[in-house]
């Protein structure tokens, strides 16, 4: 009996064992097996990350949604290359700072090759583009962060897997370009994007035109031609009413770009019709005032051949994307130019402003000898410094043999130049969003177009 007992004992002990390694085994398989990444819907995983994709795009350039004055532009180094650029918002749920790898680490496969996504932060309203590699989120803080790979061109239909590590465990989906496509949210012009206690956002008309003006010019009035002949304007005009308790910053509303065929890629910049619409006035310094309304004109220089080609306008707006159909069904609007408002006109491009009946502009006396007013020039968002001081020795007048410059950057990240002879201040200038040159009118504490200010220094 007592041999019996042990045996039995025996076969329990191993049966137990047995089922105990089955047991472990099916819980090491479930650990192994990857889990799904959520392309379409928010998620959160428990003290670690909230996340939701907002965009997907591949393109051969990344640059911020809403660029600065100075802008960092990444560029594929090979002409057969592409970007392909995943927007997420995520949340830090952990005690402590995380970086965007630690919180999401993402590889792509395209063709069975495998790509590591690299990182870039949005910073200061979605104007610049910081390294998510080296930028701490804090505990349960925000960020919108680009995981970004340069990968060989493919088409939209072609699968593309991503691999995302969180937390330790790895996450697995599939899509395509296309598909994700067909999830964008479009709208049309009529309707309005509400955010409570911050803006609402009205697609009041897109147009087709060759010259942009004010409704009712003025004697002096901004007019907007294309740089070249060859070109034409895309305008989506926007009417902008301020929620907040405080004003609005008109520039940091909203941003555009429009994209023909799925490749060619066009961004523009914001132009605020003036109060009684006779004159458009630079979005950047202007700020609208709460719970008032303001309409602002994006402005959009496209190749007329493009005219009847299919395209997208994207539309950022507090960190979402809405799009627009651009099809040979956009209107074109032809401009009209009064005779009381012919006494200056604007070119967009080379920002120059001349008398209308032809008479030689006047030179300001002194040592410096500005650039007679129909030959300002603009620059663009993308200039280097010797494009930048080039600018200004053109509209100022300015010699950099002889005089001295420092360049930093203020707190909203725009590229400050403090120009000096000797011990004294000549000018302190910055570049606005549309390339316009910007100098601080001392008297009054704010920027003003260079050639407006007669106090600039000390």
């Amino acid at each position: 009996m007592k041999t019996k007992a042990l045996l039995l004992v025996a076969s329990a002990l191993l049966l137990a064992s047995c089922g105990e390694q089955e047991t472990q085994e099916k819980e090491a398989a479930q650990e192994e097996k990857p889990l799904a990444f959520s392309i379409n819907e928010p998620q959160k995983i428990e003290g670690v990350v909230e996340y939701d994709i907002i965009n997907v795009s591949a393109s051969e350039q990344i640059k911020p949604p809403n660029p600065a004055s100075v802008t960092t532009v990444m560029e594929v180094e090979n002409s057969d290359s592409r970007f392909l650029d995943m927007t997420v918002k995520v949340k830090n749920l952990n005690s402590a700072d995380k970086t965007a790898p630690e919180l999401i680490d993402v590889t792509y496969t395209i063709g069975g090759q495998e790509y590591v996504a690299f990182q870039r932060n949005e910073h200061n309203n979605a104007s610049m583009l910081r390294d998510g590699e080296f930028t701490s989120i804090a505990p349960l803080s925000n960020a919108v962060v680009h995981y970004i790979a340069e990968v060989p061109k493919f088409e939209p239909e072609e699968e593309v897997q991503i691999k995302a590590e969180i937390g330790g465990k790895a996450y697995l989906s599939e899509f395509t370009l296309e598909d994700f496509n067909g999830t964008k949210e479009f709208i049309s012009i009529g309707d309005t994007l509400e955010v409570p206690q911050y803006a609402n956002l009205s697609l009041e008309n897109m147009y087709y035109t060759e010259r942009v003006e004010p409704p009712n010019p003025g004697s002096v009035s901004g007019i907007y031609e294309p740089e070249a002949q060859t070109n034409t304007f895309l305008v989506l005009e926007m009417k902008v009413k301020n929620l907040k308790s405080a004003g609005l910053q008109a520039d940091s509303v909203f941003a555009a770009k429009v994209i023909y065929d799925q490749y060619y890629e066009f961004d523009g910049f914001p132009e605020l019709i003036s109060a009684d619409g006779s004159n458009l006035e630079s979005a950047n310094i202007t700020s609208i005032p709460s719970l008032n309304e303001n309409t602002i004109l994006y402005i959009l220089e496209v190749p007329k051949e493009l005219k009847d080609s299919e395209g997208v306008v994207s539309i950022w707006f507090n960190n979402d994307y809405y799009h627009v159909e651009v099809n040979n069904q956009v209107s074109s609007k032809q401009a009209r130019v009064p005779e009381e408002a012919k006494s200056f006109t604007a070119s967009g491009s080379n920002g120059d402003i001349s008398p209308s009946d032809g008479s030689a502009p006047t030179e300001m006396d002194g040592e410096r000898q500005s650039a007679p007013q129909g030959d300002i020039k603009k620059g663009h968002t993308q200039m280097t410094t010797e494009e930048t001081l080039a600018l200004i020795s053109h509209n100022e007048g300015i010699d950099f043999s002889t005089h001295s410059y420092e360049m930093s950057f203020d707190e909203n990240d725009y590229l400050i130049i403090d120009v000096g002879l000797g011990q004294m201040a000549v000018g302190t200038y910055k570049i606005d969003g549309d390339g316009t040159l910007l100098q601080l009118d001392v008297a009054n504490g704010v920027y003003l177009p260079a050639e407006q200010v007669t106090n600039g220094g000390s």
